[in-house]
């Protein structure tokens, strides 16, 4: 396991303020604040983009604080959540609107390379505005998607030809069925899906509980702190079934908040846990202080 890689950035994405929200097979997703346009919005962002850390191929994304795009179709449509006995009420999904985002978190359904089959999911989390994002190639400006039950902070994963999102501190979970019309791809039916109760966790005090989901060996797996799978044979100095916990917290050090990080490896097969080979910290990467978000897995594509 490495510390520290560094990716050269090619000119036209280049900037200190990207910060990078996703990655798949080798590409990363980046966005930058809001620049040309008055105070009280560069605290959203603007620039969107994907490149990739290995060929430099840079793919560019509808911009992400769009207030007068021009476009025609503007529709917003109410999806009761099924079953409709269970009190959930619906979700809400808008296409060509005007919007501003700060994105959160990026997950895509495919390699970009792949064209219309690429589907790119985000999460926008900024005060009372939390919304679901999709995009696919040849479309415009975002879509989006909100409404109570979905607001929070979400994980989400395509499997099997659906979205799936995850309320994480709940945990809740969601099946969006999505289809494609004459203004890109569209969220047709939300579906709330079943979670037994949790237990609390030992590792998580007071009971709360933070969970993701991945697809993992052709199965939609409920994990707690952990976001990407992938065959570790594929990978020198990976071992199977394991699973990586990289968190981050802050630590106060008297005078102010610090990036830290709580690193361990967990055994499918006995149970037990272990510290990470690498201690993970803002000096091992080589970041500005207050400038390190949480670390990626950047795997190359197959």
């Amino acid at each position: 396991m490495r510390a520290t890689w560094h990716v050269q950035m090619p000119q036209e994405v280049a900037a200190d303020d990207v910060r990078c929200v996703g990655s798949f097979q080798g590409w990363l997703v980046g966005v930058a604040p809001v620049r040309d346009r008055g105070a009280c919005y560069r605290k959203f962002d603007g620039e969107c983009f994907m490149v990739n850390a290995f060929s430099h191929e840079v793919v560019h994304l509808p911009h992400l604080s769009t207030f007068n795009h021009g476009l025609s179709g503007y529709s917003r449509k109410a999806l009761p959540i099924i079953p409709v006995n269970n009190g959930f009420g619906e979700v809400y999904f808008t296409t060509n609107d005007k919007y501003t985002m700060s994105l959160h978190k990026v997950v895509l359904s495919a390699s970009p390379e792949s064209g219309s089959k690429c589907i790119v999911v985000a999460s926008s989390f900024h005060t009372i505005t939390q919304t679901l994002a999709l995009w696919q190639p040849g479309m415009k400006s975002w879509h989006g998607c909100d409404g109570l039950p979905i607001v929070g902070p979400k994980d989400f994963a395509f499997y099997q030809g659906k979205l799936y999102v995850l309320l994480r501190f709940i945990p809740r979970l969601y099946a969006f069925e999505l289809e494609e019309d004459d203004h890109g791809v569209v969220v047709s039916r939300v579906e709330h899906c079943g979670i037994e109760p949790l237990h609390e966790h030992r590792i998580q005090g007071r009971g709360a509980l933070s969970c993701n989901i991945v697809v993992w060996r052709g199965n939609l797996l409920l994990i707690i702190r952990s976001c990407n799978s992938f065959p570790a044979g594929l990978y020198g100095g990976v071992e199977g079934d394991l699973v990586y916990f990289v968190d981050q917290y802050s630590k106060y050090d008297g005078g102010s908040f610090d990036p830290s990080y709580d690193t361990f490896v967990y055994n499918v097969r006995n149970g037990t846990a272990r510290p990470f080979a690498v201690e993970l910290s803002p000096h091992n990467f080589g970041a500005p202080r207050g400038k390190l978000d949480v670390p990626l897995w950047l795997l190359a594509s197959k």
